[in-house]
Parts: structure tokens; sequence; C-alpha cells
């Protein structure tokens, strides 16, 4: 595997290339926002459809102001309460997003992550990095640099983080429609909705919609769902699942300590 320092991540993706990030969810495959080459190479590496939109990192609240055309008072109390950590902000994009982050739609995802490699990525990298998990399109996501390894065969470079805090994918929190709909969960995750109406001392809608494709990785005739990590399949593990009666529970088990 390719070991890197947060200082030969920061060249890497200042020169348009792609680099493993730890965040406290989970890896990400990061990419400079400014990028198209490596916006694409993210894709490529991944094998990910273009219909499913990238979640931007930043490194704080004024970073996020600047890629976004709207931030109310509701941005303002939830980036406060949850920022640095595992939230994800969906807001209408600035001109600053290129459209293969959001896969063509008018909004994007902001996050602002806590771990501190990632934080000082952000902070010697102007605007931005774009980083869905670093895996192949519907793997289980990389809770360690050895998971990156082992996923890409040793061909992308790594920070190594030491292991995620979380282990799972941000909380997904839409503000693209307050005057009609409120906040909306879009997926849940380390911040709960009783944590989120606290910070906002106010009731939020769970989104319980499933996004229908034809095929997972048809790049035509599928809908863009709205956030990342929505599909009806996805994080889908390769350990082998046996299923059994419970009453063979007994003999089972006595074959499997013999």
């Amino acid at each position: 595997m390719s070991m890197i320092s947060i200082k030969e991540a920061i060249e890497l993706l200042m020169t348009e290339r792609i680099a493993a990030i730890p965040t406290e969810t989970v890896y990400g495959l990061g990419a400079w926002i400014q990028s198209e080459k490596a916006l694409l190479d993210v894709f490529k590496t991944k094998k990910r459809p273009f219909f499913d939109p990238l979640i931007v990192h930043v490194k704080d609240e004024k970073s996020a102001q600047v890629l976004s055309r709207e931030w109310t008072d509701v941005h303002h109390h939830l980036a406060q309460a949850f920022w640095p950590g595992p939230l994800t902000i969906i807001t209408k994009k600035s001109s600053l997003i290129h459209p293969l982050i959001t896969s063509g739609l008018d909004s994007v995802g902001l996050r602002c992550p806590s771990h501190p490699m990632a934080q000082e990525i952000l902070a010697g990298l102007p605007f931005g990095f774009a980083a869905p998990s670093a895996n192949i399109f519907m793997q289980t996501s990389p809770t360690t640099a050895h998971h990156v390894e082992q996923e890409f065969k040793g061909n992308v470079p790594v920070v190594d983080g030491g292991a995620c805090e979380w282990g799972i994918e941000s909380t997904i929190v839409e503000l693209t429609r307050l005057d009609t709909h409120g906040p909306v969960i879009l997926r849940p995750g380390a911040i709960t909705q009783t944590m989120i109406n606290h910070a906002l001392d106010g009731a939020v809608e769970v989104d319980g919609i499933t996004i229908k494709t034809a095929s997972a990785t048809s790049k035509s005739n599928a809908p863009a769902p709205r956030v990342s990590g929505s599909l009806s399949a996805h994080y889908a593990p390769r350990t082998k699942l046996l299923v059994y009666d419970p009453k063979d529970a007994k003999s089972i088990f006595s074959k499997v300590n013999e």
C-alpha cells in the first residue's frame, strides 16, 4: 500500500489526483472539488455510477457558506451543534460546485469532518474535497487504512489515521425545502433525530424514501438519488451468511465446537 503523509496527500489533491483520507465516520476517496480530472477518477476507481452524488468535506462553517447559495439560521444552528462531526447538510449549491459532484442536481451535501488528519488536509486545500467512501461501489465502507489497501489492492495512496471513531456514514439532513417541508433526515447515522430536534428545538421529519433504479450500475435510465448512499442496494458485505432453523441451533453449534 502507498502510505502517504498529510503533506503528500495535499500535494496529490492539488495536482488533480486522488487519495484515501480518514474521517471519523469512514475512510473517504478524496478529490479536490476544483479538479474535474480527479472527480472523474473517483468515479472510475470506485466503479461508481455518475448518477450517485458525492459529499463535499469542508474545514468549517465559513467554508460551507462559500459553497452554498443559501445559509439560514437552521443551517447555522446545525453546523454549530454538530460540526465538526458526522452530519451532512444538503443545501443549495453555489457555482463553485462542479456538476459531477451533484450528479446534475441543484443541491450539494456538505460536511465538516472532525478527524484531525482530515482537518489538516482541509486546512491546506482551498474550498475542500469531495469524498465518497473509499471502497468499490456497493461494497462495505472501510474503517481502517488496511481495509482500503485490501479493496484497491494497494493502488490508492492512503493517509493512515487509525480506526474510524464511528464506522458508519454520516447522518444526512436536507435543508433545501425549509419553506414547505422543514429539515428532513434522508439518511440516519450517528447524529439522531432526537439530537437534531434538541438542537433546533422543533420536529424533524424522517424521510423513508427508497430510490429505485433499473440497475445499480447503470449510468442511464436511472433517477439520480437525492443523496449519497441511498440506493435500494448498498453497502453489501462479502461475509458468508448462513440461515438455519432455530430448532437446529444446538446441533449446529455442537458441530462448530467440535
